[in-house]
């Protein structure tokens, strides 16, 4: 399948006057096991690029993906750009799958679903392994019939009118394997990253990263020759 990860366009202080942009880390880390099952995967980092919502549904139109991903590390106060960008992309594209993931839908994603048309599959808690099954069973089955999804812990979506939660997904304990593939990715557009000073995940990945925390730290003031930007 084709995935679209999207960095959505929000704007932080962190980034624009800090430390400079941050790598999608989290992101990267959902794209990884995807490569490596066979997708075909892209990251567009609207926030680094200063994407318009038209641009970005332009290019989610050029490309055509069957799914588009999006997520941020600062999930509460980045959560209305998210949905005011997938709003756009459904807007353009109707037909390609949305799935958002992070702490904030995490935690509301009934009321998101319920409210959010544009949203069609929300991914509870950590997303490494669940987007990676995700995708088989929309690969396999689809996306118009359901039944299917609720046999994939970690997931929220909508089956008509009713929203389904489907079975936590146990904590991964060792993300050590999923930046190792994310890692693995080639790098394209490196020459605009030069400013790039360190990677960001959501926090509960960072509470797990024992085995590869001094790895990301090795990330702070370089471009790490492996990840790849889009």
């Amino acid at each position: 399948m084709k995935i679209l990860l999207v960095n959505p366009p929000y704007q932080t202080i962190t980034s624009n006057y800090g430390v400079g942009h941050q790598v999608p880390l989290g992101l990267l880390m959902v794209g990884g096991p995807l490569i490596d099952a066979g997708h075909e995967v892209r990251l567009q980092d609207a926030e680094c690029r200063r994407l318009g919502l038209r641009e970005i549904g332009d290019e989610v139109r050029r490309w055509r993906p069957d799914v588009v991903m999006t997520g941020h590390a600062g999930s509460t106060p980045a959560h209305p750009t998210c949905i005011r960008m997938l709003g756009a992309i459904k807007a353009s594209s109707p037909a390609v799958v949305t799935v958002y993931g992070g702490v904030y839908p995490t935690y509301h994603a009934g009321r998101i679903l319920a409210d959010e048309r544009a949203v069609d599959v929300i991914v509870r808690g950590e997303g490494e392994a669940t987007t990676l099954e995700l995708v088989g069973a929309l690969e396999s089955g689809g996306h118009t019939s359901k039944g299917h999804l609720r046999q994939v812990a970690g997931l929220a979506f909508r089956d008509g009118e009713e929203v389904v939660v489907t079975g936590d997904r146990p904590p991964i304990v060792s993300v050590h394997p999923f930046f190792s593939r994310a890692a693995g990715i080639q790098v394209a557009l490196a020459l605009q990253f030069r400013s790039v000073r360190l990677g960001i995940a959501s926090q509960d990945a960072g509470d797990r990263l024992d085995p590869t925390m001094s790895e990301l730290r090795g990330l702070n003031g370089r471009i790490p020759s492996a990840i790849v930007l889009f």
